[in-house]
């Protein structure tokens, strides 16, 4: 069987308040990025030539905004997330660097210069309106990511590119080569039910594999478009000497909506003892256990349905938001995203990402760290730093959920 190396982490953690570094992207809180309610969402994706980085990105646009009237683009480039120093600056508008738009999303390609020290990119969004700045950072060199491909992913139906890490069953897509001397891609997929996120405040003691089984290999030819129609984890290459690539998770076409019984089974682990999932995955009748499941927290079946809605809205949020090479619930970001909610205040730094969570009422603030680790299939990879101190504030956050709080 062939085997590919991934690269996963046991996971350590701590509860303390970090120390910032100077500048003005860390200190500020990119708590906006996980408020679904709010105006943007940013997404991208890095592929590169010889002599230039091309990015991707794709920014949602509030109903009745103008692109053009309403909001400002512009990156930055400077040699580290707490530099200072603006290596190089441009404008960006969509006439000059858009690639078309979807129902929700407005797509831009901006290429960049693969010079010295040109290692991270600030994509400024300026909200003239409100006056209010978004700035996204988008890494281009960084010890927490492999090297870009030389192709980029399209929807073939929408010529659009693939700028989330999940595309559905039913989207067609083609490649976009920037390496003219190869002429096929190498595909590999894998049918891997990933494993659910541990409780932020145990350690792990179980054994971690190092590697996945591939299913099936295929290869695809550049000029065509194809379609990957079977759910799971795809990762493309061209060049198979190289850890270049790109990965994708393909899933059914209500994603990330969970739709089926059994897929709305599965996050109920968040939320119960082991006898309790285990008498519901494991019963004749899983629509029964689930609907007796939710009855027996709410005591009456209109607070078990708006329980119900308010859970699952959060875990189709986590997929939207967080997933990479598996399903975005299953991730620890998601899981705490799900059983806690959208972060108070968010900072990020070149090794980890840190959640504040202010606790109403008290002089208490709660502190995620989730550590930014190198993942063959995907630049979204985080692990959460666990620790014990988190076990009161986490069974509490449960208990509310299963009294309907």
């Amino acid at each position: 069987m062939l085997r590919i190396i991934w690269l996963g982490c046991l996971v350590l953690c701590i509860l303390k308040i970090p120390v910032f570094p100077q500048s003005n992207f860390t200190r500020n809180s990119q708590d906006w990025r996980y408020d679904l309610s709010g105006e943007y969402q940013v997404n991208h994706r890095i592929s590169r030539d010889d002599s230039l980085f091309h990015i991707y990105f794709s920014i949602n646009i509030p109903p009745g905004i103008d692109i053009e009237e309403n909001i400002g683009l512009d990156y930055q480039i400077k040699a580290s997330i707490d530099a200072e120093e603006i290596l190089f600056t441009r404008t960006v508008n969509y006439p000059v660097h858009g690639v078309g738009m979807d129902e929700e999303s407005k797509y831009f390609h901006i290429t960049i210069p693969d010079a010295d020290n040109f290692n991270i990119m600030f994509l400024n969004i300026m909200d003239n309106l409100s006056g209010i700045k978004y700035t996204y950072d988008i890494s281009l060199i960084s010890p927490a990511l492999y090297p870009p491909p030389d192709f980029m992913l399209y929807k073939g139906s929408a010529s659009l590119p693939v700028c989330q890490d999940f595309a559905h069953t039913s989207d067609s897509f083609f490649i976009h080569n920037y390496a003219n001397n190869k002429e096929k891609l190498f595909v590999y997929y894998y049918n891997s039910d990933f494993e659910v996120s541990d409780p932020p405040m145990y350690r792990l003691k179980k054994s971690v594999s190092k590697s996945m089984d591939i299913d099936s290999t295929f290869t695809l030819d550049f000029d065509n478009t194809f379609t990957l129609n079977k759910e799971g984890l795809y990762f493309i290459q061209s060049d198979t000497s190289t850890l270049s690539g790109i990965g994708i998770r393909i899933e059914n076409n209500y994603y990330p909506k969970m739709t089926s019984i059994k897929q709305l089974s599965e996050p109920l682990i968040y939320l119960s003892t082991k006898d309790e999932i285990d008498k519901l995955l494991n019963s004749k009748d899983v629509r029964t256990s689930f609907e007796t499941f939710w009855l027996n927290l709410a005591k009456s079946e209109e607070i078990a349905k708006q329980i119900i809605k308010r859970y699952y809205d959060r875990v189709e949020e986590a997929n939207l938001l967080f997933s990479n090479y598996k399903e975005g619930w299953k991730t620890d970001m998601g899981m705490i995203f799900i059983i806690i909610g959208p972060p108070d205040e968010v900072y990020i730094n070149e090794e980890k990402e840190s959640w504040y969570y202010k606790n109403p009422g008290k002089n208490q603030i709660v502190v995620f760290n989730f550590l930014h680790l190198k993942n063959l299939f995907s630049n979204k990879h985080y692990m959460l730093i666990r620790d014990n101190q988190y076990k009161s504030y986490w069974f509490k956050s449960i208990d509310r959920w299963r009294k309907g709080i």
